[in-house]
């Protein structure tokens, strides 16, 4: 084997390595938090759950070169009922009473601080979702004292 060979084989057998599903991967952050995602498949197609498995199962839902923006907002069709605040649902600080035009920034005891709670009172007996749903649609699912 020739000098250039030798040099080349390795960088092929790495190339090769990130090609999947019929895409090269040089995004080492599209992989599947969960084990399990081969098993919820199903769910990638879920409006409910898009946001979820998006921050789970991106490489099973094969949503490998697309931003949550792309999946929840670019597919109306297939997620029409997508909530507009998806994204909120995934950040950690989400925006404060205070934060939004036209609020007093006073938060009574009982209130949902998400607009999608209507769309996703199913979760709230769900074990998975009890605590997120406690936190946002605590009217809802009827967790007011």
């Amino acid at each position: 084997m020739n000098s250039f060979a030798a040099c080349m084989l390795p960088i092929l057998l790495l190339f090769s390595l990130n090609i999947v599903r019929g895409e090269v991967r040089f995004n080492s952050r599209c992989v599947d938090v969960s084990m399990t995602c081969k098993y919820h498949e199903k769910f990638c197609s879920k409006p409910t759950y898009a946001g979820l498995m998006f921050s789970i199962c991106r490489f099973t839902c094969d949503w490998c070169q697309k931003s949550l923006n792309d999946v929840t907002y670019s597919n109306r069709r297939r997620f029409a009922e997508v909530p507009d605040d998806i994204r909120e649902w995934l950040t950690v600080n989400p925006s404060s009473p205070r934060d939004v035009e036209g609020s007093t920034g006073i938060v009574p005891s009982c209130v949902d601080t998400s607009r999608s709670c209507s769309l996703t009172v199913s979760l709230c007996e769900s074990a998975s979702y009890q605590s997120i749903m406690a936190k946002k649609c605590k009217k809802t699912c009827g967790l007011c004292e």
